[in-house]
């Protein structure tokens, strides 16, 4: 049985995964167990989690927002690369979650900065140690070492507080 210890509460595989939940595959290429599009079915925090942050481009956004300062559509838009629509739907599902709040910095045009809430700031330590995780079994041919946004872990930065 395997055993984390978490916050002085030692968590026991069968707290992480509930019984019953989770089947094996009979094989590599079979759909025994084939998720849905939401985790509504599972009792599980990190499913839970997953459903606010688990959408592709959506921990990249947090982390640009984290360690890279960022906080309007357009630079994310910019930095990331990512379709206009699914920046617009992740944005407003961290405002929806309390992740992000949105804020008003103009009013002529109307414009609108998405500021990480303290919510939002809690990722910081799971990202860390998502980072940490993928710099020990490194895909080469992805990493770019000169993204800021993305430092490997012996040079890790403390997320940035964007100006009130």
């Amino acid at each position: 049985m395997v055993q984390l210890y978490r916050r002085g509460v030692i968590l026991s595989a069968e707290r992480i995964l509930p019984p019953g939940r989770i089947q094996p595959t009979q094989g590599a290429n079979s759909s025994a167990h084939v998720p849905g599009r939401t985790y509504d079915s599972q009792v599980c925090s990190i499913a839970r989690a997953l459903e606010q942050v688990g959408e592709r481009w959506s921990l990249l956004i947090i982390r640009d927002a984290l360690f890279g300062g960022l906080t309007r559509y357009n630079d994310f838009q910019r930095r990331l690369g990512i379709a206009t629509n699914i920046l617009k739907d992740r944005l407003e599902g961290f405002v929806a979650a309390g992740i992000m709040e949105r804020r008003e910095y103009s009013g002529q045009p109307e414009l609108h900065e998405y500021v990480l809430t303290g919510k939002g700031r809690d990722l910081a330590a799971t990202l860390i140690a998502l980072t940490e995780w993928g710099d020990r079994s490194p895909l080469p041919r992805f990493r770019s070492s000169s993204d800021p946004a993305c430092p490997p872990a012996s040079d890790r930065r403390s997320p940035r507080r964007p100006p009130r």
